[in-house]
């Protein structure tokens, strides 16, 4: 990544202090489990933040049991980040990335949506 952008924009992004936690609820399923754990990668139906695919920080424990492609209840935090407006402009004009904020989630519980 810093290749691909000036320092200032860098450390622009990596100093914007999060917004206080949110809790939030989600269906969706798992579209990637990496081996190596800590993360997983879900496709809501619902939005987050704009988006349905999502990064979930997983802590220790609450990822091995998920499977891909079962429908589940996401419980996670959600923090929001706003970009200063230097760094919103620098992103649309010069990366044409459309991004006014960095996004953490961390996953809190997961239950099986029964089908039926």
């Amino acid at each position: 990544m810093d290749k691909f952008f000036p320092k200032w924009v860098l450390e622009a992004i990596r100093s914007t202090p999060f917004e206080e936690a949110k809790e939030v609820s989600r269906t969706g399923y798992v579209l990637d489990i990496p081996a190596e754990g800590g993360r997983i990668d879900v496709q809501f139906y619902e939005p987050v933040g704009g988006r349905h695919i999502v990064t979930l920080d997983a802590p220790a424990g609450l990822g091995p049991d998920m499977e891909k492609g079962i429908v589940y209840d996401f419980r996670f935090e959600s923090r929001r980040a706003p970009l200063p407006q230097d760094v919103i402009a620098y992103l649309r004009d010069k990366q044409d990335l459309e991004m006014d904020a960095v996004y953490q989630f961390e996953l809190k519980g997961i239950t099986p949506v029964e089908s039926g």
